[in-house]
């Protein structure tokens, strides 16, 4: 059984040449009681504080064809510390690396288990969109470690100290069709996972 409460504080500025700033503080409480199982504590609770500090760039360009461009370079620096003390995790198994937690402080699923250390990401969003109608969408990222983590697989992309790049990208044409695919791919230029839908 869990208990889990989590409070999170956020702040955005606009800088000069449009450069966006965001800060985020907060801190989450945990308490696990295991049942019959020898290797986990019976009791434990865990206090995981965190904070980050993301810069965006959004830039757009308009074509003379009429169709626009967006190009958004990010960067961010995240701290957490997950406190001590392992817990049976039951949600978290399967962790799915993608751009949707390209900047989450935690990958996990689920709260069960939580990233710790320090970690630099950076990466780009591209967008384009035509006046015919259809639409293209790309994101670039990885992710560095101060040390790594033990609770992420191989095959997750997020092993040892430095991701596997993450490479993603979407064309949506009328009448509702899109075609969508990503891939990590890892240091030995191969592509450890890919999809296409």
């Amino acid at each position: 059984s869990r208990l889990s409460a989590d409070i999170d504080w956020r702040r955005s500025w606009r800088l000069g040449y449009g450069l966006l700033a965001e800060w985020e503080v907060g801190a989450a409480a945990d308490a696990f009681r295991t049942y019959d199982d020898s290797f986990y504590t019976e009791q434990l609770t865990r206090f995981t504080p965190r904070t980050a500090v993301t810069l965006r760039l959004p830039m757009r360009r308009q074509e003379a064809s009429g169709a626009t461009q967006f190009l958004e370079p990010i960067v961010q620096i995240g701290w957490r510390n997950e406190g001590s003390g392992d817990v049976a995790s039951e949600e978290s198994r399967f962790v799915e690396f993608d751009q949707g937690n390209l900047l989450s402080l935690s990958r996990f699923a689920d709260a069960d288990a939580r990233e710790d250390g320090l970690t630099l990401v950076y990466g780009a969003n591209w967008a384009r969109y035509a006046p015919s109608g259809w639409q293209a969408y790309a994101t670039v990222g990885q992710v560095l470690r101060s040390h790594a983590d033990p609770q992420f697989t191989k095959s997750s992309g997020l092993g040892g100290t430095t991701s596997d790049l993450l490479l993603a990208g979407q064309i949506k044409f009328g009448e509702g069709l899109a075609l969508s695919t990503r891939g990590l791919l890892n240091g030995s230029l191969n592509f450890s996972k890919a999809e296409l839908r």
